[in-house]
């Protein structure tokens, strides 16, 4: 009975999911969406790569590309939230048990992004620790249309998450990384 607005129309909400990112990462996909071609360039020089593990030969290169520079990657779950991403060692792992059977269409294999370390303090209950952190910032925009009318569309806030340079884990709520506050300068 109520007249909120309770979800997002399920493209917005699709864009987040790692497979249509992949999708978007590919030749002439990005540029069907964005007509001016240098505008479509800048976006598509923020990508990184994404490459397909379909049960092909094309996937199965891709399997083998990773296994064989496991470091230069991350896997990560095609679902909503994420959680489990592999890196390394387990890169290796996975593919192994998972690497030829139909399993693997559940996960996307992406370059890995290698920030900039920065020096920070984090601070605790127990005390304080100076670190080399990474950092990285979530924006949050609020759009409300009705078919193809924007009724409204702008920026609503960040969220910064900085965790120690040499983790893997970016989560917060498991005491990986930390919500932090942006220093411009």
């Amino acid at each position: 009975m109520s007249c909120a607005v309770v979800g997002p129309m399920v493209g917005y909400q699709l864009a987040g999911f790692k497979r249509v990112q992949e999708v978007l990462a590919q030749p002439n996909v990005l540029e069907k969406f964005i007509d001016d071609p240098e505008v479509a360039r800048q976006v598509r020089s923020t990508f990184v790569g994404f490459y397909p593990l379909e049960m092909n030969s094309d996937g199965d290169k891709v399997v083998q590309m990773a296994m064989k520079n496991p470091d230069s990657y991350v896997v990560k779950e095609q679902r909503e939230g994420e959680g489990n991403n592999y890196v390394g060692d387990d890169i290796i792992k996975l593919f192994n048990e998972v690497g030829s059977d139909e399993r693997r269409c559940a996960y996307t294999l992406m370059e890995k992004i290698r920030p900039k370390p920065i020096d920070n303090v984090f601070v605790t209950a127990s005390g304080f620790e100076e670190m080399k952190a990474v950092s990285e910032l979530g924006t949050f925009g609020v759009i409300l249309a009705c078919g193809d009318k924007i009724i409204e569309n702008f920026s609503s806030g960040h969220l910064l998450r900085t965790k120690p340079s040499g983790s893997n884990d970016g989560r917060c709520l498991i005491g990986a990384a930390v919500l932090d506050s942006p220093f411009l300068v």
